[in-house]
C-alpha cells in the first residue's frame, strides 16, 4: 500500500511524544505536560491504526494468513527490541541475569526493556477487530461494541483487560471515524485542545501499561480530543520520518534512555 503521509506524520507526532514522555517520567513523575501527553497518545495511536484498515482492508484477507502476518508485523519486532535491550543493558553495563532468568522475568512479570505489553495489546485486539469486521461492519453495532469495550475497561479491574478492552475501542473508533479524522475542522481542533488540556489537568496520569485510566468521565473524552487535535496537525507538521520508523524508535528508545541514565549515575 502506497504510503499516507498524514498518518506517517501523525505516527510521527504521536512517537517522539512517547519519547518526551518517557523523558519527563525520568525527570519529574506526574509533570503536567506528562499528564497531557498520557491522557492520549497510545489510544491516539492504536485509533491510528484502525484509520489503516480503511485503506488496507485487511479484515477481508484470509484470517489464518493475516494472523500469521500480523505476528511477524508485531510479535516478531517485540521479542527482538527486548533481546536488543537485554544485549544492549548487559554487553555495557553487565548481565544482572542469565538468558534463561530474563526469558521467565518477561513471561511472569512483563517486558523490561521495550514498549512490548503496547504490541501484545495491539496484535490481541487487532485479532478482535478482524473478526468483528468480518462479522459485521454495520456501524450501529461497532458503535455498541465501542461502549461494551469501555465499560469493560472503566469495570473490569484487570490490567490485561483494561488494555485489550482500551486498544479495541480505539481501533474501532478510528476505523468509525476515518472520515472525520482524515478531514478535521480547525474549529474542533482548537475546542478538542482546550478540552484534552481540561482532562489531563482535573484527571490523574494514564497509565494504560499498569491499567489506569483515572476518570472514567475524563479519560474517554481527553483520549478522544487529543487524537482528533493530533490528526488535525498532522495535517501541517512534517513528521514522517520518525513516523516511518515508529516501531524502531519505540523498540529502542527505553533501553537506550536507561543506559545514559545507568552512565551518568556512574560519573
Amino acid at each position: 500500500m502506497k504510503r499516507i503521509e498524514w498518518i506517517d506524520n501523525a505516527k510521527g507526532i504521536l512517537i517522539i511524544l512517547v519519547v518526551i514522555g518517557h523523558i519527563c517520567a525520568w525527570l519529574a513523575y506526574d509533570t503536567y505536560p506528562m499528564k497531557w501527553i498520557y491522557a492520549f497518545h497510545m489510544p491516539a495511536f492504536f485509533a491510528v491504526t484502525g484509520i489503516l484498515y480503511r485503506y488496507t482492508q485487511k479484515h477481508r484477507r484470509p484470517f489464518g494468513a493475516a494472523v500469521v502476518r500480523l505476528a511477524e508485523q508485531l510479535l516478531i519486532p517485540c521479542i527482538g527490541f527486548e533481546v536488543f535491550g537485554y544485549l544492549f543493558d548487559g554487553i555495557l553495563f553487565g548481565f544482572s541475569e542469565s538468558p534463561v532468568q530474563m526469558v521467565t522475568t518477561t513471561v511472569t512479570e512483563g517486558f523490561h526493556y521495550n514498549l512490548g505489553w503496547y504490541l501484545v495489546t495491539l496484535f490481541a485486539a487487532e485479532i478482535l477487530l478482524m473478526i468483528t469486521l468480518k462479522i459485521t461492519e454495520d456501524s450501529r453495532i461497532l458503535y455498541a461494541l465501542c461502549a461494551v469495550s469501555y465499560l469493560s475497561a472503566c469495570y473490569i479491574p484487570v490490567t490485561v483487560i483494561i488494555r485489550i478492552c482500551t486498544a479495541y475501542l480505539f481501533l474501532l473508533l478510528g476505523y468509525l471515524l476515518k472520515d472525520r479524522f482524515e478531514n478535521p475542522v480547525p474549529a474542533a481542533a482548537l475546542l478538542c485542545l482546550a478540552a484534552v488540556s481540561f482532562c489531563a489537568y482535573r484527571n490523574i496520569r494514564v497509565d494504560l501499561n499498569n491499567g489506569i485510566l483515572g476518570s472514567r468521565k475524563l479519560f474517554l473524552p481527553g483520549a478522544v480530543c487529543g487524537t482528533y487535535f493530533i490528526m488535525y496537525i498532522s495535517h501541517f507538521i512534517n513528521m514522517s520520518w520518525p513516523g516511518r520508523h515508529s516501531l524502531i524508535i519505540m523498540g529502542v528508545h527505553l533501553p537506550l534512555m536507561d543506559g545514559l541514565r545507568k552512565f551518568l549515575e556512574t560519573r
